[in-house]
């Protein structure tokens, strides 16, 4: 059983890890260069509102129904209707939030309609999501693992046909219909399997599941609800105060699109640990030990990654863009810094949730959503980009550090002098050999290859990182 959960958790990893940034930075990006900034920034503003009001599609209830299956599968035909029924009432409400909230906006028709099939897919999400849990908690990991993935598989198909096929006609409408498309045959696909096991089953409601569930998960889904705003807030808010807003939305979002490829490990990560975290607190074991371990793990590949973007930043904006290359750059290396503070979020807010401390991480959320939201309204209208890429960096560096605080407080952690002394020497060794290579103009893959070369060795020659601390993960 161990063996099988942990080859699957593999196979998880290396398919988002494959598919997922293939997806953000290649067919994304190559959409972007076509379409140009003006219009994809008008998409990326919208997708990111879509996002502010998704906590209403699900309140939990896909936690809710992955741990009651996972216990007792045989109540998998009698929970499945009830919940779907649900979701589709769930989904109803976010399309009456959304398109309320875009009239208050003054929306033109033409963003509402655009927002309306952006809701419909983040609604098709919401449904596959919850697919997913009741196969993930019936243990087919790996039927799991590949549905986490056709939907993004699906699209670089039918986004590459509009891409490289001279007939087709690329829009922000078709590249969107194109994800509607994906979306819906992977439900389906994840429906067929689910009713294969059921039977047929009619979606009907049972508001009981919400109202049982509701108590228990408001503070987790008010909790997604506020890092949501401060996460995404700020294209939406480029696009509101700016005269040019949906250009200068645009130019941020290439910046944008490497800080959100560069999270997908950390976020894969925090999944991986909360569920580790929450089993040695249950056994009232220390977490001292994997906390280290994880934060080794995660942060020292991480901080190799961030500061190679930061002094390279112009070659490779440079490379993925057609449009102002100079300014997605300036962004990108302030947004970078942003990187490093979300990675460190992913290890201390995971253990933060997997001890319950909801009332500490919500203060902090509301706290920090509040503080980005004044800063984009000071530093957008005289800064643009910048001033949003340096609200949201000052928004999580705040957080994360209050975040630490806490978890030195709760579970007693040491400040240890040496650790941070070998951590620091890890750091100057990454960039002094990123001036050596700048200095010698060495070619970027080669520069990456050295770099991450000598990060490596340096991360096991300075003790950072040993070969045991993979046993002790794996146990």
């Amino acid at each position: 059983m161990k063996q099988k959960f942990v080859s699957n958790i593999l196979l998880l990893l290396l398919l988002n890890l494959i598919i997922k940034p293939y997806w953000v930075l290649g067919i994304d990006r190559q959409v972007q260069n076509i379409l140009g900034a003006n219009e994809y920034g008008t998409y990326f503003a919208l997708f990111n509102f879509s996002l502010l009001f998704s906590i209403f599609l699900d309140f939990g209830l896909t936690n809710y129904n992955q741990r009651n299956i996972a216990q007792n599968t045989h109540l998998l035909k009698e929970y499945f209707g009830g919940l779907m029924g649900l979701k589709f009432l769930l989904g109803f409400v976010y399309i009456l939030i959304l398109i309320g909230a875009a009239l208050f906006m003054n929306y033109n028709e033409y963003r509402i309609k655009i927002l309306l099939l952006l809701a419909i897919n983040q609604f098709l999400l919401s449904v596959i999501l919850f697919i997913r849990s009741n196969i993930s908690a019936l243990q087919y990991f790996k039927t799991d693992s590949l549905l986490s993935v056709l939907d993004k598989l699906l699209m670089i198909i039918f986004c590459s046909f509009l891409i490289y096929n001279h007939k087709a006609e690329l829009s922000i409408l078709t590249f969107i219909l194109s994800q509607t498309t994906a979306y819906i045959i992977t439900l389906l696909l994840g429906l067929m399997l689910i009713l294969k096991r059921t039977g047929i089953v009619l979606p009907h409601f049972k508001i009981i599941f919400l109202t049982k569930n509701l108590k228990e998960t408001f503070p987790y889904a008010l909790l997604i609800l506020t890092m949501t705003f401060y996460y995404r807030i700020d294209g939406v808010m480029l696009d509101l105060l700016l005269p040019n807003g949906a250009e200068v939305a645009g130019i941020y979002a290439q910046s944008y699109r490497l800080l959100d490829a560069g999270s997908m490990l950390g976020l894969l990560f925090a999944g991986l640990l909360l569920p580790m975290f929450a089993y040695q607190l249950k056994q009232n074991e220390s977490i001292h030990e994997l906390l280290h371990i994880s934060f080794n793990l995660l942060m020292l590949p991480v901080l190799s990654i961030g500061l190679f973007v930061i002094a390279y930043a112009s070659d490779i904006c440079t490379m993925m863009y057609n449009e102002q290359p100079e300014t997605t750059a300036q962004t990108l290396q302030i947004l970078m810094f942003s990187f490093l503070f979300i990675s460190a979020s992913y290890i201390y807010g995971t253990l933060l949730t997997a001890n319950a401390n909801m009332k500490e991480l919500n203060i902090l959320a509301l706290t920090g959503m509040f503080l980005n939201v004044c800063l984009n309204f000071i530093l957008i209208p005289r800064y643009g980009g910048v001033g949003a890429a340096w609200a949201s960096m000052i928004t999580l560096l705040l957080v994360i550090a209050a975040q630490g605080v806490l978890c030195k407080w709760i579970f007693k952690i040491s400040f240890n002098i040496q650790y941070c002394f070998r951590l620091l020497v890890y750091a100057l060794h990454i960039i002094i050999s990123l001036w050596v290579l700048h200095y010698f103009a060495i070619n970027i893959l080669v520069a990456a290859l050295l770099v991450f070369s000598i990060s490596f060795l340096a991360a096991f020659f300075l003790k950072l990182v040993k070969p045991s601390d993979f046993s002790i993960l794996s146990k």
